[in-house]
């Protein structure tokens, strides 16, 4: 099951480094969608540096799920010149929520080795309020994420957003907060769509949508492409 034939033999990839700032292994032969799950207690809630350290011969892509939702867009993993060449990759202002959560790692696409990550508490601003990432769910919805958590006395209302298929604007059915979490925006439409068709979701600048975060912060208009 090791390709890699080392350490322990099972479903993971393991290979041996020399990277100083390693632990002597790290995650190989990584494939397209191919996932590694841990968990993790996170003690306190607030925006954390996220650290990749990752060798590759090409760029690539990596993303990371909590509780199986994601918690960024996709992050690039650029070329660094050998699969021997381990560099770090640190994404700021990633939010985490106390407790503790299961934490998937998520190999958008294949061919680099990932040696470990880190998170640690930041101490930058406290960043204006956002959309960040938008991915769709099924051929009627859209998640859309938002870079931290929605102010549980905000109303979130259908007709402060719009959704256009190819330019074509289509009737939302249904717009709600996750339940499980309150920076992810669910969206159904009336409409169907398919992976060939370009979306755009939009946000009025008339609907205030708060964050619970230091200061009220509004979020700001966005357009997000999904596919």
């Amino acid at each position: 099951w090791n390709s890699g034939w080392k350490y322990r033999n099972d479903g993971v990839d393991i290979q041996e480094n020399e990277d100083e700032n390693g632990n002597g292994y790290h995650i190989g032969f990584t494939q397209k969608n191919e996932w590694v799950a841990f968990t993790v207690n996170i003690e306190e809630s607030g925006f954390y540096d996220l650290t990749t350290r990752y060798s590759s011969t090409s760029s690539g892509y990596i993303n990371f799920l909590i509780n199986d939702y994601p918690i960024s867009e996709n992050i690039v993993l650029y070329n660094t010149g050998s699969f021997e060449n381990f560099i770090n990759n640190t994404k700021s202002n990633i939010y985490f929520n106390a407790g503790i959560q299961n934490l998937k790692i998520k190999m958008v696409t294949a061919g680099y080795n990932l040696s470990n990550v880190s998170f640690q508490i930041g101490d930058q601003e406290i960043p204006d309020f956002s959309a960040i990432y938008s991915e769709t769910v099924n051929e009627s919805s859209i998640l859309v994420l938002l870079n931290q958590p929605i102010n549980p006395s905000s109303t979130v209302n259908s007709n402060d957003f719009s959704v256009n298929i190819n330019g074509t604007q289509v009737t939302i059915n249904n717009i709600q907060i996750n339940e499980q979490n309150p920076q992810i925006i669910e969206i159904t439409l009336d409409d169907s769509f398919s992976f060939l068709d370009d979306l755009d979701v939009s946000y009025s600048l008339n609907g205030v949508i708060t964050s619970e975060i230091g200061r009220a912060h509004v979020w700001t208009p966005v357009t997000d492409q999904s596919r």
